[in-house]
């Protein structure tokens, strides 16, 4: 009866020993870790899109005007020294457009016929001039007192209208100027500058 209690105590001994050496917690599987949460990006902002800009005219998107939408008429005119200067005056009646340079200019009798020669251009700087609807340009026409000159080198003759071809136009217009000019050719009387802005 001895014997069994001194084998019974030592089995438990071993037992108790194998459980310590092999025991404790057993190490988590790696399974069983939470896995770690990828770093993630803050999401890129989507540019913006850019405003649309209307590109602003250019003279190469502004059309010519033409005749068919042009009027004339006979501004202000000051005289000084033996001379008279006009203002040719051009209203657009129709859509933007652009006038650039001299406009052609020769006076014409009653009958419709030409008088003298027609206005030689001055030298002076020229500059594009951009002509939204309703809005005017001019040109200063330049001539001598007809009476200043010898009869026969100037045969003066009294003018009905002023013919004005506007730059870059084979049409023309016309509008009433009753003006006494040289009606002989070479008399140098009619002078024109180019087209500015403004109706003088």
């Amino acid at each position: 009866m001895g014997r069994w209690w001194v084998l019974a105590a030592l089995v438990l001994v071993a037992g108790c020993t194998s459980s310590s050496q092999s025991g404790g917690p057993s190490a988590p599987s790696i399974a069983s870790l939470p896995a770690a949460s990828p770093s993630t990006a803050p999401p890129s902002a989507s540019p913006s899109a850019a405003p649309a800009v209307s590109p602003s005219p250019t003279a190469a998107a502004v059309p010519v005007c033409t005749s068919a939408q042009l009027r004339l008429s006979i501004g202000s005119t000051d005289a000084g020294a033996g001379q008279f200067h006009q203002h040719l005056v051009l209203t657009n009646r129709g859509s933007l457009c652009s006038l650039h340079g001299y406009p052609g200019v020769s006076f014409l009798g009653a009958d419709g016929r030409q008088l003298g020669d027609p206005a030689a251009m001055n030298q002076a700087s020229v500059r594009r001039v951009f002509l939204p609807p309703g809005k005017s340009a001019s040109a200063v026409l330049t001539y001598s007192n007809a009476g200043a000159f010898p009869d026969s080198t100037c045969r003066p003759q009294q003018a009905s209208s002023v013919r004005v071809y506007p730059p870059g136009e084979r049409a023309a217009l016309v509008a009433a100027d009753s003006v006494l000019v040289c009606s002989a050719h070479g008399s140098g009387q009619l002078h024109i500058d180019p087209i500015e802005s403004g109706s003088g």
